[in-house]
């Protein structure tokens, strides 16, 4: 038993945990598989060393409620949101002569026009109104989603489909999952904060494809001298091209435009900032550090191209600016040091010095 863990921590008897190996008098110098699980079990409900078990109970009723705070917000601004979405193109709509409903809104095409316009917005407006109402069950946060995708549907069933509402539709389906307790236990909890960490990545896994995608297309161009991102005055050229085009000169357009090494040192920051934004689900202590600068990037295209992506950093705000993962006080070091590519050096660095310690120590090539 001592093998696993100190006899002192040993769980009590009745648990049940390693009891079979000493039944008949044999002995087996590894647990069944059944014995495993109830060690991990045993283990990770164990409270951490040095903190009371009180104050655990704390953090953890205090992470609960801000978790709920954080549904109850997420679910109240995007569900008025969609609603005054509906209230004010309900008359654009039924009106509309080049109505082509997606597939979400196919059983439309049995109804007129003006009939199916109007009986998708009002089933969105009760889905709607259930989920806000009664988030916290399950069935409810389904009826949400399911008025959401009617309400975005019809949104891009007029000929242009509307890209931002993209990650609002995966978070709302990944919610659907969560449990109808609250994540008090340690399995809802686990779960709460799973489901938590996927709706993280399904919002910033576009800005790591556009990452990728500005990185290679910017490449080649650089190779093939044709332009991209990493030649001198890139993104200057990209905002005269988009001012012309929309004939009209945003805020900060003018300054990008004059100003080439201010919009270099941008499009490198961005292009860093999008192409390692998945793996922040990961790192709690960079949660609100990456929702502010999610907001700022869309603040920065919306002042100097025109375009606007309002959902993407409320979301950002709801989701990661209150995360209920990322600790409290951290300090600017710990920050700097879970950065993207600067941890990854660091860990290569100790594992180097590791495996030079290991070729000039014997001893250890011995073990």
């Amino acid at each position: 038993k001592s093998f696993f863990m100190p006899k002192s921590e040993l769980p009590p008897p009745e648990t049940g945990i390693l009891t079979a190996s000493t039944n008949h008098g044999s002995y087996r110098p590894w647990p069944t598989w059944k014995e495993t699980l109830n060690i991990i079990r045993f283990i990770s409900e164990r409270r951490p060393r040095g903190i009371s078990f009180q104050h655990t109970i704390q953090n953890q009723i205090k992470q609960t409620k801000q978790f709920c705070t954080l549904l109850g917000v997420f679910y109240g601004v995007f569900g008025s949101i969609l609603l005054i979405n509906i209230a004010k193109k309900l008359n654009q709509f039924s009106t509309s002569l080049n109505f082509d409903p997606l597939w979400p809104l196919y059983w439309t095409r049995w109804l007129t026009p003006e009939h199916g316009i109007l009986l998708t917005l009002g089933l969105s407006f009760v889905l709607l109104i259930t989920g806000i109402a009664m988030r916290k069950q399950r069935w409810a946060r389904l009826f949400f989603f399911t008025g959401t995708l009617f309400t975005v549907s019809l949104n891009s069933s007029f000929g242009a489909i509307v890209h931002g509402y993209h990650s609002l539709l995966f978070v709302c389906f990944l919610f659907i999952f969560l449990p109808s307790q609250p994540p008090l236990n340690i399995r809802n909890r686990y779960q709460s904060m799973g489901i938590f960490t996927a709706a993280l990545g399904c919002l910033l896994l576009p800005y790591t494809l556009s990452g990728i995608w500005k990185v290679i297309s910017s490449t080649q161009a650089l190779i093939h001298g044709t332009g991209g991102y990493f030649r001198s005055g890139g993104l200057s050229d990209l905002v005269a091209h988009t001012t012309f085009i929309k004939s009209r000169t945003p805020f900060l357009a003018d300054t990008l435009i004059r100003h080439t090494f201010v919009s270099d040192v941008l499009i490198l920051f961005g292009i860093y900032f999008q192409t390692f934004s998945l793996f922040i689900p990961l790192r709690p202590s960079l949660h609100r550090i990456w929702g502010f600068g999610i907001i700022l990037f869309h603040l920065g295209i919306q002042l100097s191209m025109g375009i606007t992506f309002d959902k993407n950093a409320i979301l950002a705000a709801i989701l990661m600016l209150n995360s209920p993962l990322s600790p409290k006080t951290l300090q600017l070091t710990e920050i700097i040091s879970e950065l993207p590519l600067i941890k990854g050096a660091r860990e290569l660095c100790n594992l180097l010095t590791h495996a030079n310690l290991w070729v000039k120590t014997p001893g250890l090539r011995r073990r």
